[in-house]
């Protein structure tokens, strides 16, 4: 018989299903999965691998094992999105970052305000502190963060 397990995040279920785990599918998630599969043709492995979907239009990807910590700094949370991108995507990704993540949590705000428990709780939790921490970090580092991505070498 395969493993089951059921996961209950703060918007979501995910169910692990053996080796792989199907959740609920976002309008985003064919983007995501092409943003996953880049991720993994190019050797990074740190996030899941995208299967498909299945009959009730959940996604699937692969299971990775492991704890996620409740605070990772942008220091070391921001290189490494970078880093997983590769050079091949450009310089420009470290512009788009900030803005991108403003976009995030002006939507985790409206969501909230507009009664979603789930987006409410990230914001109490401090989700969006987070992520404006990682703009300051990113728009702070951004010379060596772009020189990185030129030069195909680690981001630190």
């Amino acid at each position: 018989m395969t493993e089951q397990q059921e996961f209950r995040g703060g918007v979501n279920v995910v169910r692990r299903h053996g080796d792989v785990v199907h959740r609920p599918a976002s309008p985003a998630a064919p983007a995501i999965h092409r943003l996953l599969r880049h991720l993994h043709d190019h050797g990074f492995h740190g996030a899941p691998e995208p299967r498909g979907f299945d009959i009730e239009g959940n996604e699937i990807l692969t299971f990775l094992d492991g704890e996620v910590p409740d605070v990772i700094t942008p220091e070391l949370r921001t290189p490494e999105f970078c880093r997983a991108y590769g050079p091949d995507v450009g310089v420009e990704v470290v512009d788009v970052v900030p803005g991108r993540l403003q976009a995030l949590i002006d939507f985790m705000r409206d969501q909230a305000s507009h009664g979603n428990a789930a987006f409410r709780q990230h914001i109490v939790a401090g989700h969006a502190d987070l992520y404006e921490a990682d703009i300051r970090y990113v728009r702070t580092h951004r010379d060596m963060l772009r020189a990185a991505f030129k030069e195909d070498r680690p981001v630190r």
